[in-house]
Formats: C-alpha cells, structure tokens, sequence
C-alpha cells in the first residue's frame, strides 16, 4: 500500500494531486525547480471550454472534458472552505464569433458538427452579438453562444493549492528536480534529483507537464511528451483617459482566444509553436495576435500592454493525456493536457489519485492510460 509518493512537478496537475492524497493522508512531496505554480499553469488564460476548443476528432476530449468542466465548481467550493480564497469561477459560455466570410463558413461547419453531438449553442448575428458584449467591433459578423463553457482564475488557484499544502504539512522542494524513479524488480524504490540526492518512496507521480520526457524511468522508454509554446498577451482594461474595455465573455475565434479576468485584465492568446523551451519572445507571432485582437477590440491600440506570457503545452503523439500507472508499479502519469490543463484537471487528478489509492476510475479515462505508448 502507498504511504509516500514524491510528485515531479508542481503545477496544477502536481499541486492538484498533492492535495487529494495529502488529504487522503499520504505523505507527499513535490518538486518543482521553478517553484509551486510557476510554469504553464500561471501562463494559462483559465479557460474552462471543452464545447468551443474541440476538434472533429476529439469526441472522446468532449465527453472528458466537460465532466471535468463539471466539476470545477466542487474544487473550487473545498478550496475557498479550507483557504478562503476566491478563485473567480464563471461560466456564461463562450462566444465563438466570425471576422470574415472564411471565418463564418468555417464555424457554420463547426456548429452544425456541435448540434450533431447535441452539444446546446445559440446561433447569432453580429448585432446579437453586440448586445452581448457592446465592446466588440463591428467588423464581427456572426457566431454562437456556447452554453456551459466558462473561465477560473487560474492563478488565484494555484496560490489557494499553495497555502493548503502548506497547511497539510506537504513537502515543497522549490530547487529540486526530479531526473530518475528508481525501479527494483519491476516497482519503485525511490526517486533521484538533479543535484544527486536519492529519497526512498513508495511511488513517483510525473506530473511535469512539458517537462515530463526528462524524468527517466528504469526500464521504460522516455515519456512520448513534448513542448508547444504558447504566447499570451496581457492586456490592462483601461486606456490613459481611464475608458475601460469590458467582456462579459470568454471570445473564441479561428485565430485568437479573449479572456477578461476579475481583476480587469484582458488576456490574448495563445500562440502555437513548436520551438522547444525557447523562452525568447517572437515578436511575429505576437504581431499575428496583436492584428487578430485588434479585429475584434480595436481600442486595443490604447490599452497598456501590461505582460507577455510563455508557456510550454506538454504534448503527446496523440493530442491525449498520460493518465494512470505505466508497467512500472508505483510509477504513474498524470501529464500531457496540451491545450487543455486547466479544464481538464479536476477529472485528471481525481482518476489518477483514485487509482494510486486503490479505487475504480471513471471509464472515460482508460483510454489515456499510459500503457498505450510505454512497452518495456
């Protein structure tokens, strides 16, 4: 039976499991060299939209992803109970809207496919839409509603999982990285560090996001998880005379994703590149977002440019997160969301930690068990 596990990373899949098991009462300890809610959880907008973000193909990311959307609202209930912080939790729906007739065409397609699957939107026109939210430029012609989407203030729930794994007396390495899990006749023994130190445990949880590839374990190949940066713009809400740009929505377009958060700001994203874990702003890309926001809110041009964000998607072969144990006993996934972490996390973290404390999870997520890429 597990009594301690050590959790390489600590962003919302780490932190989010830290806390289910320490409250299960495991001993647990994280490392993260960047620090606990640092990385690519903090440069997420919190978009919770798995009706507006699916692809034709991810039918299965559909159904996964709106029973964790579902449940967002219990976590961030047990949250504010044991911290008392707020983590700004709304969901209006998500307005997918159209700039141009390519625009258009594409997303009458993308609906008709929605009322397919009996996912609940409603068709607007574009002076639908700027009753909705005035702000919006004229230039948009027409969209959809899309009920039961929504936004979390994604850094303010980092820092709420922070506090309440110090107050159950969780171990937060800040400077340690995990580099190995220690395997001895098919289990794990222990876990290496970066700086050389070896800390005997019950089991590993690799939770590292992007970052995932490098944490070896003995007699698996590497972990089929790669980087895609993404670069957001952060926008203040207010121009030098103080006219403040308000929307009531989260926006979705071919293009660009809007997300205006509790505190004002506007957020602009995200990029999609393959560049490694380069760090260094592109300033083309940026240009691309900047032109893309501008369509939609030309008082852009006026609003402060208050912060660039990089993060760095964890991606697989397949689009599908890592979820469960691999052959490895005792060395478990929960990694490799690409776009879509923070939506996914509740259901993520609850079906690895039922699973690493002996319970059935739901059916839905047996297909991402990690067994489908690790043979040994």
């Amino acid at each position: 039976m597990t009594q301690r596990i050590h959790i390489a990373g600590g962003g919302i899949m780490g932190m989010g499991a830290a806390w289910r098991l320490a409250s299960a009462g495991l001993e647990v300890v994280v490392h993260d060299p960047a620090g606990p809610g640092q990385e690519t959880s903090r440069a997420s907008a919190g978009m919770l939209a798995p009706r507006a973000e699916v692809r034709h193909d991810e039918e299965d990311l559909l159904v996964f992803g709106a029973r964790s959307q579902a449940m967002w609202p219990d976590w961030v209930a047990r949250l504010r109970e044991e911290t008392g912080i707020d983590c700004d939790l709304r969901s209006p729906g998500t307005l997918v809207l159209a700039a141009d007739e390519d625009e258009r065409r594409g997303i009458e397609h993308h609906l008709r496919w929605l009322e397919r699957i009996d996912v609940p939107f409603d068709a607007l026109d574009g002076d639908d839409i700027r009753r909705l939210e005035p702000d919006l430029s004229h230039h948009v012609l027409s969209g959809a509603l899309i009920h039961g989407d929504g936004q979390v203030d994604n850094r303010a729930f980092l820092h709420a999982l922070h506090v309440r794994l110090q107050s159950l007396g969780v171990t937060l390495l800040s400077a340690s990285r995990i580099t190995r899990v220690v395997a001895d006749g098919g289990r794990v023994t222990a876990v290496e560090t970066a700086d050389g130190e070896r800390h005997d445990t019950d089991a590993a949880l690799i939770a590292a996001g992007a970052w995932s590839r490098q944490v070896r374990i003995d007699g698996l190949p590497p972990l089929p998880v790669r980087p895609v940066r993404g670069q957001l713009l952060a926008f203040g809400a207010a121009d030098r005379h103080g006219q403040r740009t308000t929307l009531r929505h989260a926006i979705h377009t071919p293009n660009v994703y809007l997300a205006q958060k509790g505190d004002g700001t506007i957020l602009a994203g995200a990029t999609m590149e393959e560049r490694g874990f380069e760090r260094e702003t592109n300033t083309g890309a940026l240009y691309l977002h900047l032109r893309e926001t501008r369509r939609l809110i030309p008082q852009v041009d006026e609003l402060p440019l208050e912060e660039i964000r990089i993060g760095f998607r964890p991606t697989t072969r397949d689009n599908r997160p890592l979820l469960g144990e691999t052959p490895v006993r005792g060395a478990w996934c929960l990694t490799g969301h690409f776009r879509n972490g923070i939506q996914q996390a509740p259901a993520s973290v609850d079906a690895v930690v039922d699973l690493i404390l002996g319970r059935t999870p739901p059916a839905d997520t047996l297909p991402f068990c990690p067994s489908r890429f690790l043979n040994r």
